[in-house]
């Protein structure tokens, strides 16, 4: 849904679907997709199209709250109140903070977004050290939400073992200069989050 406004707009709008912030994000991420299939079949037109498509997550990011949120026709954002909280209505099965760096195809390009002094093209692929500060700070706090339900069998309020959306994140803060967080939190998980019971998989519900 949604596709002809993404490909015209750069985002899908929240008039037309309320879920558009996640559809741009996962638009982005297919475009990506595509562009190293073009980029391997030697079509080098498509691959510069939809490389530069990949990138519209841009778009939908609000640098104030250091999140993705719906975005109007109008170019306004619409941000929730309270992200943690911001379930199924904006965000597709999640909320603000498990889609807040959904951006697996250009971690640097995301981390560069975080920057409090803003980003130009220059910086956009070379994320500053004030950068990764900042997203390594979001990082942790979306970490440390997930961390509050001992048994991880709801949705929690921060990142979710059991959601595809964030899976990535504890790796992520690698690309951030911080490879201590990633092991302190991929060990944490790996004796809190996974065993060999049934239930040893989170979101194994399938």
């Amino acid at each position: 849904p949604g596709m002809n406004e993404y490909i015209s707009s750069g985002y899908v709008s929240e008039e037309t679907d309320a879920r558009g912030v996640s559809l741009t994000l996962e638009y982005a991420l297919d475009d990506y997709a595509l562009s190293q299939m073009a980029r391997l079949l030697g079509h080098d037109d498509d691959y510069m199209l939809f490389g530069n498509r990949s990138m519209n997550f841009v778009n939908v990011f609000s640098p104030s709250k250091q999140e993705f949120c719906p975005r109007k026709r109008s170019g306004s954002l619409s941000c929730p109140l309270r992200p943690e909280l911001a379930y199924w209505v904006n965000y597709l099965e999640g909320n603000a903070l498990q889609w807040s760096a959904y951006v697996p195809h250009a971690v640097p390009e995301l981390i560069a977004l975080f920057d409090p002094q803003g980003v130009d093209e220059a910086s956009l692929h070379d994320p500053s050290p004030a950068a990764k500060f900042a997203f390594a700070t979001h990082l942790e706090h979306v970490m440390a939400l997930g961390k509050i339900d001992p048994i991880d069998e709801l949705p929690s309020l921060g990142y979710w073992a059991g959601n595809e959306v964030d899976i990535t994140y504890p790796f992520m803060f690698t690309f951030a200069d911080r490879a201590d967080l990633t092991q302190q939190h991929v060990r944490w998980l790996m004796d809190n989050r996974y065993d060999t019971t049934p239930k040893g998989i989170p979101g194994n519900d399938d």
